[in-house]
């Protein structure tokens, strides 16, 4: 009987040989059954569940084997290494401990085996534990050991040396030693995978990919059943941007090993990589349900919400993992992030602060991870808050930590570009380059890369430098043509060159990559507003905010739309839900002042401006502007011109507050200093077809109307959109009795805003006075169908229907002009001429008297 059973423990080993760890189990339980007082039984049931990573089932069987046999010291030996496998470090120390401390002169093979296992052990601990030093003196000892064993133990023993001190060496950064030992433990046992896994390792570190993916495979074929094998592998090929053949071997690992939370993670972590966040929250989860106390998983997740811009559940994860783990500093600095984008800056910069206090030495760590560091991101909180001198102190202080990590330099480079010191800024991007010329490539991976090149392209705009700015774009696009934010920069760098249609196909591009995003919605909107097209833009700025409703600057944008619509209410409604998502932000109270401007609400409109300056008294010349723009509405033109030259003085390169200025003299019926506004403003920015267009006007005002049309046609070929710029031509060319001329432009404008009822209107005043008389009535009609308040469109069709003696029905278009404004006695005279060119004496004189009568009766009551 006991024959059998020696049979069916033979068997299970050979199935273990032949890595079927499952099936042996079940045939040593039957040996364990028929003798439960042999040791060996359960030692080796442990190695078969500690081979399949079930790592507390095989603790219990190697204790049980241990408690039957305390003697053999190998048992000790398997319990340590699964000690280690647990991360029970401390566990492993004192286990390696205890045995060593036993007699070495009672040597039997076990013993001597035992005690060199456990000096090997022990320095894998403490090597763990970051104990180097202590780690190679204990391998020393091994070594000494190992020179005295029979050759069976020594051959073997000599292999397990040799990986632990590959081990140790790669721990210490010793990479090329360390692959001299992988080789000899391989060169003395080439059946153990194992020794292939950590050469794989090594040759991975060294960043030597396709090698080690080379050795991961030799691995898996030797020990086709360790889900670890296939987690590197898949790790590997993820660094080789192989990503579909990573989230195989991920699958793998998975159906290896389904309990292992590891895997899960590191699958959702590649899914996100790939901008598939669904599927990776869906991982995540899976990894979470496995083990819902790793904070780096929550974390995970909290990170992918944030790319979805889902960030109100990204704050409550990021929170989690706080909870979790308070001490890990890059928690707080995610939440930082995500409070960025959110537009809670103050909130934002005190998470920065608190990170810091986690790890104030964090800049190497945190660049390690492709994360901003603490540093660069409270510049960039400080940047967003217009604190810009102290957001360069916080960059000097990254460099300082750290002066070679690029993105740093970048971070100063975008806070002197924002402070308008656009030559030292190009400096500083240069020194970017210059600490990592593979930037392009080597931020590819991280997700910060375009921001290098979106700063050189912003800067580049800013000085007015465009193609160089799409060449630089280019090159990003060439280097990650999945990243749409590349695409959506291109695009409003075309806007700005007035390339509206090319800039549309960009802003689709940027969509059709990423779907989720809101500010690839916003810009469309904003080209669409360029355009003229309100309708299909306020369409874009619902998508926008559908996608993010809880960032301030798409109501904002929104409001921007309905004010050029003339939907002023609706506006101001958006204003108002904009403060609500944020009321700490100055622009959108300047705006709402704009808005209340437009509809004569002065008094409201000065009290948003000074909230602004109560919320940011720093920019208090910048809301100067805004507080011109009010007063000069208000025809309050000589404070108007003080509150101007204030925003000047704040900013002189700022080519608006010139331009404001200018309109103020223009005004003021100061028209020559108007011109010299105008011109300043045209040389800051060339590009601004309004600036050209304004001159034009006040050129024409000043009967200088050859000028004026060279300043019409500069308007024109900055911005070809403009339906306004073909307008005021029309009407310069009007006054110069070029009238086939004016009519060109004026239908070239209805093609570009058919919705604007004074196209319409004064082309039909063009063509009356070529005597083109069907024409003009068809022009009438269109303006009055567009806009049927207006009086003067039925007294100018009634005037061109007494021209074609159609008198009855230019009658009626007198009464319905009389109808709209009856105030207007000039209506009520043109009708009265037209009935005595009828003939109808008698009804004109009683229309004359009747007029008379009461305007002697309006007199009296004056």
């Amino acid at each position: 009987m006991q024959g059998i059973f020696k049979r069916i423990f033979r068997k299970a080993n050979k199935l273990v040989d032949n890595n079927k760890y499952k099936e042996a189990l079940q045939f040593y339980d039957l040996a364990i059954w028929s003798n439960p007082k042999n040791s060996l039984y359960y030692f080796n049931k442990a190695s078969a569940l500690r081979r399949l990573q079930q790592f507390e089932q095989a603790i219990k069987y190697y204790e049980l084997a241990i408690e039957i046999n305390p003697e053999i010291l190998e048992y000790y030996n398997e319990k340590t290494q699964t000690l280690l496998f647990m991360d029970r470090f401390r566990d492993a120390i004192k286990h390696c401990d205890l045995c060593i401390s036993k007699d070495p002169q009672n040597s039997g093979h076990y013993l001597t085996k035992g005690i060199l296992g456990y000096s090997s052990l022990l320095a894998l601990a403490l090597v763990e534990m970051r104990r180097l030093e202590e780690a190679l003196q204990s391998q020393d000892l091994a070594i000494q050991i190992n020179s005295e064993i029979p050759d069976y133990y020594n051959y073997k023993g000599m292999a397990e040396q040799s990986s632990f001190l590959a081990i140790t060496l790669t721990h210490m950064n010793r990479l090329g030693e360390a692959l001299k030992y992988c080789d000899q433990a391989i060169q003395k046992n080439p059946k153990e995978s194992f020794y292939f896994y950590i050469k794989a390792d090594v040759l991975y570190k060294m960043k030597r990919f396709e090698e080690a993916s080379q050795y991961f495979d030799q691995a898996i074929e030797k020990n086709p059943d360790n889900p670890e094998y296939y987690n590197s592998k898949a790790i590997t090929l993820a660094e080789m941007d192989r990503l579909e053949e990573a989230l195989k071997f991920f699958d793998l690992a998975i159906f290896k090993n389904s309990e292992e939370p590891l895997f899960f993670n590191n699958k959702a972590e590649i899914l996100k990589k790939m901008g598939r966040f669904e599927e990776s929250l869906k991982y995540y989860d899976l990894a979470i349900q496995r083990n819902p106390e790793n904070s780096q998983y929550i974390y995970h997740k909290a990170d992918a919400l944030q790319k979805m811009n889902r960030f109100e559940e990204a704050l409550e994860y990021s929170d989690f993992a706080i909870q979790r783990n308070p001490e890990m500093a890059e928690y707080y600095h995610i939440k930082a992030i995500i409070l960025m984008q959110l537009d809670r800056v103050e909130e934002a910069n005190n998470f920065c602060d608190l990170a810091l206090q986690k790890n104030p030495e964090e800049s190497l760590y945190f660049s390690n991870k492709g994360l901003l560091t603490i540093y660069t991101s409270l510049a960039v909180a400080l940047q967003k808050m217009n604190r810009n001198e102290e957001a360069l102190q916080y960059c000097d202080l990254a460099i300082q930590i750290n002066p070679q990590i690029s993105y740093n330099y970048f971070q100063k480079a975008s806070t002197l570009n924002q402070m308008n010191r656009q030559e030292e800024a190009l400096l500083y991007w240069d020194m970017a380059i210059q600490r990592n010329p593979e930037i392009f490539e080597c931020y590819n991976n991280k997700g910060i890369f375009f921001n290098f090149i979106f700063f050189v392209a912003i800067s580049l705009v800013q000085m007015n430098q465009f193609e160089q700015a799409l060449k630089s774009l280019d090159q990003a696009i060439y280097y990650n043509p999945q990243n749409s934010l590349i695409y959506s920069n291109k695009c409003e760098a075309l806007n700005k060159m007035n390339r509206y249609e090319e800039a549309l196909q960009y802003c689709d591009l940027a969509i059709v990559k990423d779907s989720n995003n809101s500010n690839n919605y916003y810009i469309k909107s904003e080209t669409l507003q360029k355009m003229n097209r309100f309708e299909e833009a306020l369409y874009y700025c619902d998508l926008a905010i559908q996608r993010n409703p809880e960032m301030a600057i798409q109501y904002t944008n929104k409001a921007s739309t309905l004010l050029q619509m003339n939907r002023l209410q609706e506006a101001l409604d958006c204003c108002d839900m904009a403060i609500q998502k944020n009321s700490e932000l100055p622009e959108v109270y300047n705006f709402k002042a704009v808005i209340l401007i437009q509809m004569e609400r002065f008094q409201e409109a000065i009290s948003n401006i000074d909230l602004a300056i109560q919320i940011d008294p720093e920019e208090y010349r910048e809301n100067s502007s805004f507080l011109a723009m009010a007063l000069q509405e208000m025809n309050i033109y000589k404070e108007a011109l003080i509150y101007f030259d204030l925003a000047i003085q704040k900013n002189p390169e700022n080519p608006e507050y010139h331009f404001g200025k200018g309109l103020t003299l223009d005004k003021m019926n100061r028209q020559q200093e108007a011109l010299e506004y105008y011109d300043s403003a045209i040389q800051k920015s060339p590009e601004k077809s309004e600036y050209h267009f304004c001159k034009a006007l006040t050129l024409e005002n000043m009967n200088r109307y050859e000028e004026a049309l060279e300043y019409h046609d500069l308007a024109i070929q900055k911005n070809p959109e403009k339906s306004e710029h073909y307008f005021g031509k029309g009407r310069t060319l009007e006054k110069m009795d070029r009238y086939e001329e004016a009519i060109e432009q004026f239908d070239s404008a209805i093609q570009k805003s058919p919705e604007i009822s004074e196209n319409f209107y004064f082309k039909a005043r063009t063509l009356l006075k070529l005597n083109r008389y069907e024409e003009a009535l068809e022009n009438y009609d269109s303006a009055i169908l567009k806009n049927p308040e207006k009086s003067e469109y039925f007294i100018l069709k009634a005037l061109a229907l007494k021209k074609m003696d159609r008198y009855e029905e230019a009658l009626e278009y007198y009464d319905q002009a009389i109808q709209k404004d009856p105030e207007n006695s000039e209506y009520q005279v043109s009708k009265a001429q037209t009935l005595e060119d009828m003939y109808k004496q008698v009804e004109a004189l009683e229309y004359y008297y009747d007029l008379k009568r009461e305007i002697q009766l309006l007199q009296k009551q004056n």
